[in-house]
């Protein structure tokens, strides 16, 4: 990865998520600069997730003889589902539901679909030795609900629709369009149609979402309204460390939970920070397997990081990109609502960025990022040319799971 001297000093940062444990690689940095690793405030080492309440709220919610689907986030969310799936399932199973009316879905949007290996990592060996997990197809045959979205019909998962109890699980971390990941998220966009999806994602280029916004987001409006009136009967939001594990666990109502559980998000998720940095970087861990998905790492920037960022500074983005560039059905080039970079990232200004991705080409990372940012694929490269740009006693802070972080003053 990298040819510094064993005399250079190094740090160790996760990489390379869902690729088996461990999850980090080690880097060199030259001598001189003052690294520091900037992490979120988090949770003490006790945390841990309630699933025995979770188990008992969905015994509550059921009765025998209903049908139950449930849906799950993708492996582009961090949280491995195991623990939290067989908490639902001993709870639908303690309520009377029959093993054969369970039905599972993973909510996929517009994201390519994943092998089977990685459905089984997601949401557990035994989960997906005992029930058939399916995929969420946006241009399959799909079911008309009664919701509209503007002129637009919804058009879901028909089991999902069909189904008497509908569950979702799924993860909260920053999103660029409704302001986090979690709730309603995993029926609209996740299991609809690809017209839905485009209907919404525009409302996001028009500037109707953003980072960790909540309050006056159109998107997440739209969203937590399809979730109530459909409805979802439960959702389950998880909350995870720079490691992917989960600490913390959110279920109910699935706009009451969702909101408490991005209250939380607010602290745990934000870092702390103070003076100035000649070099902030952001390494796209969780979502660093595929470079489309890879944006989410400028995170903690877009949530007042980049204000203690110098003037002449730099950012970088880093991610192993292992699975390439990626497939997105909207984003990607060639899709509906691809643009190509024009102009420097508004909230950087004039600063330099930089990207750190081996797994893919120049030609790659310039489908999402402007051509005058350059891209490497060896670390020695780019540490060089931060060396020419700031020399040898900069200041540098590292984001270890961008991704997942919030910058010290992100919005409400």
């Amino acid at each position: 990865m990298n040819r510094w001297p064993a005399d250079h000093q190094s740090l160790e940062l996760p990489w390379r998520a869902w690729q088996g444990a461990p999850e980090t690689e080690r880097f060199g940095f030259p001598p001189g600069w003052d690294v520091e690793r900037l992490e979120m405030s988090g949770w003490g080492a006790e945390a841990e997730p309630d699933l025995d309440g979770l188990r008992e709220a969905v015994r509550r919610l059921v009765a025998p003889g209903a049908s139950v689907s449930i849906a799950v986030d993708d492996p582009t969310r961090p949280a491995a589902l195991e623990a939290v799936l067989a908490a639902v399932e001993t709870g639908l199973l303690e309520g009377g539901i029959d093993p054969a009316a369970i039905d599972l879905v993973m909510a996929l949007g517009a994201h390519r679909a994943p092998r089977p290996d990685e459905v089984r990592a997601k949401v557990g060996g035994a989960i997906a030795d005992r029930y058939r997990v399916r995929l969420h197809d946006m241009q399959g045959e799909l079911a008309t609900s009664s919701l509209m979205l503007g002129e637009i019909p919804l058009r879901i998962d028909p089991p999902f629709l069909a189904a008497d109890i509908r569950i979702g699980v799924g993860t909260i971390i920053p999103n660029p369009f409704a302001g986090f990941s979690g709730g309603g998220k995993i029926v609209l966009p996740g299991l609809a149609a690809r017209e839905a999806l485009e209907w919404l994602h525009k409302l996001g280029m028009m500037g109707f979402g953003g980072v960790a916004k909540l309050h006056g987001n159109r998107i997440r409006m739209e969203v937590d309204r399809v979730a109530r009136e459909l409805p979802l009967h439960l959702s389950v939001n998880c909350l995870v460390d720079t490691s992917r594990r989960i600490r913390e666990i959110y279920y109910g109502d699935p706009l009451e939970s969702h909101q408490r559980g991005c209250q939380r998000a607010r602290s745990a998720y934000a870092t702390p920070m103070s003076g100035r940095f000649d070099v902030l970087i952001c390494n796209a861990y969780p979502k660093d397997g595929e470079f489309l998905q890879a944006e989410n790492g400028y995170s903690p920037l877009r949530t007042g990081g980049a204000q203690f960022l110098a003037g002449e500074g730099s950012a970088v983005l880093m991610a192993a990109c292992h699975q390439g560039r990626g497939h997105h059905g909207l984003f990607d080039e060639g899709m509906p609502l691809h643009r190509v970079p024009r102009g420097p990232k508004r909230y950087l200004g004039n600063r330099a960025l930089h990207v750190f991705a081996p797994g893919i080409s120049e030609n790659d990372c310039h489908v999402t990022h402007w051509s005058g940012y350059p891209h490497y694929r060896d670390w020695d490269e780019l540490i060089h040319a931060l060396l020419n740009r700031h020399g040898d006693g900069a200041r540098v802070g590292i984001f270890p799971a961008g991704s997942c972080q919030l910058g010290p003053q992100e919005s409400a």
